[in-house]
């Protein structure tokens, strides 16, 4: 009765705040960015202050609600962003030099901009998944065991891009237009350039074929060497020689080559920790695809602090269903706001909240299309030239992922194929296709098969295990019965591997989640899902590519 009680009291509470909270105004926001400025030690000046009133439309006579507010230091002195919704934390993000220009935004921005615009949407809606999020967010940056790390910017100097010089090597497309280098390959090379290293190509870079433009890359030859010493920082027209540039230019060339870069006008690929430890030496036992959906924000913001204070920059991601963006996260303010380099010649770098986005679980109202503010973030950590050691892992990453898979014959599913009983002994029917794939370089030989949990950190198999010997993926589908008790459960795809006996879920990836389903005595109903509902053949077992990915 306490119990019930302490619940009632607590939805009264939290009703009463969400009534009380509301738009942030512009004065409000207009004082939280002039005090952060002040800490940076810029004085804003009256046309600073014009054009914030123009940006945010104060002038317009229409009231307006908006999710977050920009404001100009001043020409060349960096802006603030601050959220438009006191439930939301103060700042988005500032920088302290170049200028805001909607019209001219990096690719990387916008998408971390539209992502949070999303987020603040649907906490303005209400949605229960979004709110959690925020309580979580407030939790963690009110807990006193909560240290953020300080750290100045690791890349320091380095700026690099996408255009000229670093893509003279990059091939043309459409007859006589140069492709860009591809976000993927900047952020690579500026890590990179961050550690000089490595001397030479430790793999030959097979030959490819471009997706989208058809364009025939030749294969890279094993022990190409790199001019680290003839590298700059940043490249200013007029202010280097061929030499400098040539240098700058291979390097990107291998980076895309390594990942089979889909060259043209916005060049994308995926990259996976393997293009750096294979290709490029980096060190093995350390480097790690960690998963944001994976993690807590405070376990998130847990592990870049980590990385930072060890002095490694992070490559981080994030996409949609239309785009990627691949940039480098490389410093810490110490107050939960984290550099970030977006790989445009310095254009628009510094420190962003980027924990706040891409929530652990979906739900009703959480953004559950693709381009909702559940976004699919990754960073690759420990990347660090190998020290000849071996190294205890820095996470724990298993060895097999569940991955969202469309194409033409075949797309992941889950159905409930028998949804009602006749008492709570009888068993419903599920049917699961899912597109497995090994996390690393070599192949997954094990068991496959899907259960919940013990209550003891363990799993209960719920069907069937099935053997596995998985050179890259898999599409399998299961059907099985499922008599379960009245109650909620979540089932998770589980592995073990050959010649083991503990069990381990498998990592979800690209959006795709366990799934929760609501048993009662004679209906079984599912709570939550990112799947879709088409049915293939039963026990098809097909072989896999990794799908493509968007990153630009």
């Amino acid at each position: 009765m306490q119990k019930k009680s302490l619940l009632i009291l607590m939805l009264v509470l939290f009703v009463k705040l969400a009534a009380i909270a509301g738009p942030r105004s512009f004065v409000q926001a207009q004082k939280i960015a002039e005090n952060q400025a002040s800490r940076l030690g810029i004085v804003i000046d009256s046309k600073a202050r014009a054009k914030a009133r123009a940006i945010n439309g104060v002038d317009s006579h229409l009231k307006q609600v908006v999710d977050y507010y920009v404001f100009p230091n001043g020409a060349d002195k960096g802006f603030t962003i601050v959220s438009g919704d006191d439930r939301m934390p103060e700042i988005v993000g500032y920088a302290d030099s170049g200028t805001y220009d909607e019209n001219q935004m990096t690719e990387g921005m916008a998408m971390f901009l539209d992502s949070y615009k999303a987020m603040a949407e649907a906490v303005k809606a209400g949605a229960p998944a979004a709110l959690s999020l925020l309580n979580e967010h407030r939790a963690m940056t009110a807990s006193p065991k909560r240290a953020s790390a300080k750290v100045a910017p690791l890349l320091g100097q380095i700026q690099w891009n996408q255009g000229y010089p670093y893509n003279m090597m990059c091939p043309k497309y459409n007859g006589n237009d140069r492709s860009v280098t591809g976000c993927v390959a900047t952020a690579m090379a500026q890590i990179m350039a961050f550690w000089k290293y490595p001397k030479k190509l430790m793999a030959d870079i097979p030959a490819y074929t471009t997706r989208t433009n058809k364009i025939n890359m030749p294969g890279i030859s094993q022990g190409a060497t790199y001019d680290w010493d003839n590298m700059l920082p940043r490249y200013v027209e007029g202010n280097y020689n061929n030499t400098q540039a040539e240098a700058v230019a291979k390097l990107m060339l291998h980076c895309g080559a390594a990942v089979e870069m889909d060259y043209g006008s916005s060049s994308g690929a995926v990259v996976n920790y393997y293009h750096l430890t294979k290709y490029f030496g980096y060190d093995v036992d350390l480097i790690a695809n960690v998963f944001r959906a994976n993690y807590s924000i405070a376990e998130w913001a847990d592990l870049i602090d980590r990385e930072l204070s060890a002095g490694r920059p992070i490559l981080y991601g994030g996409f949609s269903s239309t785009s990627g963006h691949q940039f480098v996260c490389d410093g810490s303010n110490g107050s939960g706001l984290y550099h970030i380099n977006w790989g445009w010649g310095g254009y628009q770098n510094g420190y962003f909240d980027i924990t706040i986005l891409n929530p652990k679980k979906g739900g009703a109202g959480s953004g559950n299309a693709p381009d909702g503010y559940n976004r699919n973030c990754d960073m690759i950590i420990g990347i660090q030239p190998d020290n000849g050691i071996v190294d205890e892992p820095l996470v724990f990453t298993p060895s097999l992922e569940i991955n969202k898979y469309t194409s033409e014959n075949l797309n992941t599913y889950f159905n409930i194929t028998k949804d009602t009983r006749a008492n709570e002994s009888e068993a419903f029917s599920l049917s699961f296709g899912d597109a497995l794939f090994s996390t690393t370089t070599n192949p997954f030989n094990g068991k496959f098969a899907y259960a919940i949990n013990d209550g003891k950190g363990g799993y209960t198999l719920i069907c069937n295990p099935r053997n596995l010997s998985i050179p890259t993926g898999e599409f399998v589908e299961t059907n099985f019965n499922f008599a379960p008790k009245n109650g909620t459960y979540t089932i998770y795809g589980v592995y073990c591997k050959k010649g083991e006996t503990t069990w381990h879920k498998c990592l979800y990836t690209n959006g795709m989640k366990p799934i929760t389903l609501i048993a009662t005595t004679d209906k079984l109903v599912k709570a939550n899902s990112l799947l879709s509902a088409t049915i293939t053949p039963a026990g098809k077992i097909v072989g896999l590519k990794r799908p493509p990915s968007t990153w630009r």
